[in-house]
């Protein structure tokens, strides 16, 4: 009976991850594609002025969620009276959230010299309604694993509110192409969302319970903005420094990467959450999940942003155009960082999940901290400078800092888990080495993409099957299950 009930929770963890890496990568495809056909068409001041707008968008969709999802998932027993208090908690304050924001949309508009802004803020706080009706829904679905429902309503809000934009920019909308995209998405989400979670509202709640959810939801509300405002924060400043247009190419730069990085990270974020909160009291398996999944996230996601930090040029005039050009040193930044920052989608749900959102927060005060001191120190020298100083605080600090806290925080000594990634990185900066000497030399974009990409595909596989290392177990694996299919079709 216990085999039987441990195959049922591997299976179901195992289906977790697979629907939200669905989820996920489906969604960021479409907004990817999107995105491509969008930078196209709009300049880089529409792009500016919708980012701006988005500092304040998701800062308020923050604080409306107010950690209380997290906390329901974490959760290890929930009763009706408890969502109720977590579902009324979060209409309250998405209703105070849009009345503040419509307020304060004219001093926005003011401080970034950009008129623009009033309605575009007015009209996005719709955002804010939905989110605060769909929080509770989106919790359920992912406490009880649900990650299906939560793809197919993702991939429907991506494609419907994506076809809507690239037709609202080839009809010469301009920045409110972008503008309808995001209440579109939030619109079909929260109504897909209804029709697929279980959760009806009663009318019972608790000050206790509010209590409670409070609690735990104040830290990860705290860790949320820190983590935000470190990365808005320089959209922020170059807002009132340079104006929309520098906004608008270091975002393109930025929200490239960040699409990227979310499609291998924020897949394992979820069911990670999931998952630690399961084990939460096994702390040895908490720490073999930990070192098995670090080393494949560092692997994989080390590689594909070593190999777009080399091509960050070329790849920036294949999709994006010559007048884009300005963006790629942001990129290449972007990735380099990303390299080490995927791991931090591993250990970040971690720490939540053993009740320890504290450190979180700490390391993202800490990186607010660093990253206004950045801006400060080098935005006379350009927004490529910014970009650099915070890549560099991460690989530096903010990674290993991470890391190091997430296994102390389940008692063990985090030096095996750095040995085994120290060998995954060494791989990769040899790897991307003799790749950019294998493409050095070629001028025409498309054929040095291809050239680095193959090159350092070829040569990773082989450093990693000559060393046998974890990423090689999951290449033989992977091969023996397609000769496997491919056996069981021929004899069919």
């Amino acid at each position: 009976m216990n085999d039987l009930s441990a195959k049922k929770d591997d299976y179901k963890v195992s289906s977790s991850y697979l629907w939200s890496f669905i989820q996920h990568w489906s969604s960021r495809v479409i907004s990817l594609s999107t995105f491509f056909i969008l930078a196209r068409v709009l300049e880089p001041r529409d792009f500016g002025i919708v980012a701006v707008s988005t500092i304040f968008i998701g800062i308020a969709e923050i604080f409306v969620d107010q950690g209380f999802g997290d906390a329901l998932v974490q959760r290890r027993e929930i009763t009706d009276r408890l969502l109720n208090t977590a579902f009324y908690s979060n209409i309250l304050m998405s209703l105070m959230a849009a009345a503040l924001f419509y307020t304060i949309a004219p001093l926005s508009a003011s401080y970034f010299s950009t008129p623009l802004l009033t309605p575009i803020l007015r009209i996005m706080c719709l955002s804010f309604i939905f989110t605060g009706l769909s929080a509770v829904q989106t919790s359920m679905l992912r406490r009880n694993g649900n990650y299906r429902s939560l793809a197919v309503r993702t991939i429907a809000a991506s494609a419907a509110s994506g076809i809507v934009a690239i037709w609202c920019a080839l009809q010469n909308f301009g920045v409110w192409a972008l503008v309808w995209q995001q209440i579109i998405y939030s619109g079909i989400a929260f109504v897909a969302l209804w029709m697929m979670g279980d959760f009806r509202p009663g009318l019972s709640v608790s000050g206790n319970d509010f209590r409670s959810l409070l609690s735990f939801g104040t830290k990860i509300t705290s860790v949320r903005i820190l983590d935000y405002s470190h990365t808005k924060s320089v959209d922020w400043f170059v807002g009132g420094i340079f104006g929309p247009i520098a906004v608008g190419i270091y975002s393109v730069g930025t929200r490239l990467g960040l699409i990227l990085f979310q499609l291998l990270g924020a897949s394992m974020a979820d069911a990670s959450l999931t998952h630690f909160s399961r084990i939460q009291h096994d702390r040895k398996e908490v720490y073999d999940f930990l070192e098995v999944t670090a080393e494949r996230v560092a692997s994989i996601s080390g590689s594909m942003f070593a190999v777009l930090a080399l091509n960050a040029g070329p790849i920036i005039e294949i999709v994006f155009g010559h007048k884009w050009a300005a963006s790629a040193p942001i990129f290449a930044a972007f990735c380099v960082s990303g390299t080490l920052q995927s791991l931090t989608y591993v250990c970040v749900p971690l720490l939540s999940a053993m009740g320890r959102p504290g450190i979180n927060l700490a390391i993202s005060a800490t990186k607010l901290a660093f990253i206004i001191a950045s801006i400060f120190i080098f935005s006379r020298f350009g927004i490529t400078y910014i970009a650099w100083a915070s890549t560099a605080g991460t690989i530096l600090i903010f990674a290993p800092l991470t890391i190091t806290l997430a296994t102390r925080a389940i008692g063990l000594a985090p030096s095996s888990l750095f040995r085994k990634l120290g060998a995954v990185y060494l791989t990769i900066a040899g790897c991307a080495i003799a790749s950019a000497l294998c493409s050095r030399g070629i001028e025409t974009a498309f054929p040095k993409v291809l050239v680095s990409s193959l090159s350092y595909s070829t040569l990773f596989i082989i450093a990693n099957f000559a060393l046998n290392t974890q990423f090689s177990r999951i290449i033989r694996l992977l091969l023996q299950r397609i000769h496997n299919f491919l056996g069981g079709f021929y004899v069919a």
